[in-house]
C-alpha cells in the first residue's frame, strides 16, 4: 500500500519537471499558434531540401534557408514566452538553469512535496536511472546516422556539386541534433530521471548555500 502511494507521489515528480504542456494545458490561442509554428517549421523544412536537391539557382536556396533560420528562433522565443507565463518566480535577470528551478520547485509545491523530502526522491530515481541504464542502447540513432544519413547524401547527382557541398554543412549541424532527437525519443525516462536529480540535487545545495551565507552574516 505505502509502495504504491510513493510510487504515485514519483509520477507528481515527473510532472513537475515536465512542467507546462501547451497541447496539454495550454489555451485554445495557445495550440493554434503551437501548431501554426511546427507546420511552417515543417514546411520550411521541406522546401529547404527541396531547394538545395532540385532548384539549379541559389536565390531560393538561400531565401529558404533565411525562412528555416527565422522559423527556429519565432519557435524558440515562443517557447520563452510560455516559459517565462508560466513560471511566477521568473527573473531575466537570472540563468535559464536558474529559471527552471525555480519552476521545477513551484511545481513540486503543487504537489505538495517539500524541500525536505527531495533526496527521498532523488535516491528513487537515481535508482531507477542505473536499472534503465543497464538495458540502455543507441543502436537505432548509430545506423541511421552512420548508414542512412551517407546513403542519402550519396544520391545526390554529381553534377550538383555546390548543392551537395551545402547539403554536407547542413548534415554536420543537423545530424547531430537528429542523433540527439532520436536519443531524447529511444532513452526519454532516463533523461528525465536524470534531469529530476539534477535539479532536486541543485534545489538542496541551493538551501545549503543560503544557509550557510546566513550563519556567516549573523556571526
Amino acid at each position: 500500500m505505502w509502495t504504491d502511494a510513493f510510487i504515485l507521489k514519483t509520477k507528481d515528480v515527473i510532472k513537475a519537471y515536465k512542467g507546462f504542456s501547451i497541447l496539454k494545458d495550454g489555451s485554445k490561442s495557445d495550440k493554434i499558434l503551437f501548431c501554426l509554428l511546427i507546420a511552417f517549421y515543417i514546411i520550411v523544412s521541406g522546401l529547404l531540401l527541396y531547394s538545395n536537391l532540385f532548384v539549379k539557382n541559389y536565390v531560393l536556396p538561400v531565401l529558404s534557408l533565411i525562412l528555416w533560420i527565422i522559423s527556429v528562433i519565432i519557435s524558440y522565443s515562443f517557447q520563452q514566452h510560455i516559459y517565462r507565463r508560466e513560471t511566477k518566480l521568473y527573473s531575466k535577470h537570472s540563468t535559464t538553469k536558474t529559471n527552471f528551478l525555480y519552476q521545477f520547485e513551484q511545481q513540486l509545491n503543487n504537489f505538495g512535496i517539500e524541500r525536505k523530502d527531495y533526496t527521498l526522491y532523488e535516491n528513487y530515481f537515481a535508482m531507477e536511472l542505473n536499472f534503465k541504464n543497464t538495458f540502455r542502447n543507441n543502436e537505432i540513432a548509430v545506423y541511421l546516422s552512420t548508414i542512412v544519413c551517407p546513403i542519402l547524401i550519396t544520391t545526390i547527382p554529381d553534377e550538383k556539386k555546390i548543392e551537395s557541398a551545402i547539403m554536407v554543412c547542413l548534415g554536420i549541424v543537423i545530424i547531430p541534433v537528429f542523433i540527439f532527437l532520436i536519443n531524447c525519443f529511444v532513452n526519454r525516462k532516463q533523461y528525465i530521471y536524470a534531469g529530476i536529480i539534477y535539479y532536486l540535487k541543485l534545489g538542496l545545495l541551493s538551501e545549503q548555500f543560503k544557509k550557510s551565507q546566513t550563519a556567516k552574516k549573523s556571526e
